[in-house]
């Protein structure tokens, strides 16, 4: 399912082109497996005695995002880091209302009946990934 052609696309890569600078941010986050195994390749295997690894498997992670915390948590750490993105002249309240307005109008149809997504962030949506690790990295940063 993908919010291609959607009413809501364009305001959904309004809203990653802003975010996304956000992921460099969060230390656990790899962009892709070759970028994970250069900083595994990279760690002195001597080292390695000392550290102790943690992993965390979510089940369904766009589907148990809650929308609301997820906006809460994007819009905190880009008001905290506010000179490091670009906001294309928006603010941070406009930002919020952007995300509320792409996150709470996911519709699909199945079986030729349109649904609206009520749980979690739409996972056709190109600003739900960013959303997702910056929910899980705020949770873990505030657990931790």
């Amino acid at each position: 399912v993908s919010c291609t052609g959607s009413p809501t696309e364009r305001l959904a890569a309004l809203a990653t082109r802003i975010i996304t600078p956000l992921l460099e941010l969060v230390p656990c986050h790899l962009r892709n497996i070759h970028e994970h195994l250069q900083k595994l390749k990279e760690i002195v295997p001597a080292n390695l005695r000392e550290l102790k690894f943690y992993f965390a498997d979510v089940s369904a992670l766009f589907t148990n995002v809650n929308v609301d915390g997820s906006i809460d948590y994007v819009v905190e750490l880009a008001g905290e880091h506010r000179n490091e993105i670009q906001t294309f002249g928006l603010k941070l309240v406009d930002v919020h209302r952007i995300l509320e307005v792409v996150l709470r109008n996911s519709f699909f149809t199945f079986n030729r009946r349109l649904y609206q997504q009520i749980y979690g962030v739409f996972m056709g949506c190109a600003v739900s990934p960013p959303c997702a690790i910056i929910t899980v990295y705020m949770m873990e940063k505030r657990s931790i």
